[in-house]
């Protein structure tokens, strides 16, 4: 835990944007179950968080792999987990893509064009090259969210021909 001094007021950085936080006497504790609740209260509430929170990028991520299509949601999860476990949050050198990732990231970018090709600003991909963010029988990436739903719409239907698994992370469940 973390005393804030009354005497100093505090700054807290969230993506780069300043956020005023609260003040307190410098013998009283903030515990974790007050701080946070304080901070997302701030954060949705006071003018200047809200212009950043407007401002700030965002993305939406959406995870297509080989394999046996799960039975449900949950499984599906499971699976996902387990498969960015070992081919992304791993300390081992990255896996070469699988060829069914990589053909189905080259008809992704038949439609729209990979970031480090884009001059009309009109790519959804939030990362560049997009196939560096395939990693085995795994390709896991962020799309813009203001173009989310027509490239995720896309990219699933792509993934479905390809007898690829298609799933959503943010909600947890399987694009059909």
């Amino acid at each position: 835990m973390t005393c804030l001094s009354e005497d100093a007021p505090v700054s807290l950085k969230i993506d780069d944007w300043p956020v005023r936080l609260i003040e307190v006497s410098p013998d009283r504790a903030v515990p974790p179950q007050v701080f946070w609740p304080l901070l997302r209260m701030i954060w949705f509430t006071d003018p200047a968080a809200s212009e950043a929170r407007q401002a700030a990028p965002m993305s939406y991520d959406l995870a297509v792999w080989e394999g046996e299509r799960p039975a449900d949601d949950a499984a599906a999860a499971r699976r996902f987990s387990d498969l960015y476990d070992r081919f992304v949050d791993t300390d081992e050198p990255a896996a070469a893509p699988a060829e069914r990732i990589a053909a189905f990231v080259a008809v992704l970018l038949e439609r729209w064009p990979d970031l480090t090709e884009d001059d009309d600003d009109t790519s959804p991909w939030s990362t560049a090259p997009l196939i560096g963010e395939a990693r085995g029988p795994l390709i896991y990436f962020p799309m813009r969210w203001s173009m989310a739903d027509e490239a995720s719409a896309h990219a699933a239907e792509v993934a479905s021909s390809m007898g690829l698994n298609c799933f959503d992370p943010q909600s947890r469940k399987l694009r059909p």
